[in-house]
């Protein structure tokens, strides 16, 4: 974990933090980021399979989707 100080725009936490579904400051960066990462994970994945031949082997396609998605995105975050 890194600590740290940033200046947040307060209107554009309270709208995150709506948007996420999340109260703390802490929390609703924790889930953005989170958000992000998911997102990244998932254009990646679609642009690897658009590369590939992975369209008649759905089994790859779980098993490597499931893997790099798990390495980008830590256990503990749900959602």
């Amino acid at each position: 974990m890194k600590r740290t100080t940033i200046e947040l725009d307060e209107d554009r936490l309270r709208l995150a933090q709506e948007a996420l579904g999340t109260t703390g400051i802490k929390d609703t960066v924790e889930e953005a980021l989170a958000r992000v990462v998911r997102v990244h994970a998932y254009r990646k994945l679609r642009a690897n399979i658009a590369a590939s031949d992975y369209a008649d082997r759905p089994d790859d396609i779980r098993r490597d989707a499931t893997r790099d998605v798990d390495a980008m995105v830590s256990p503990r975050v749900s959602g």
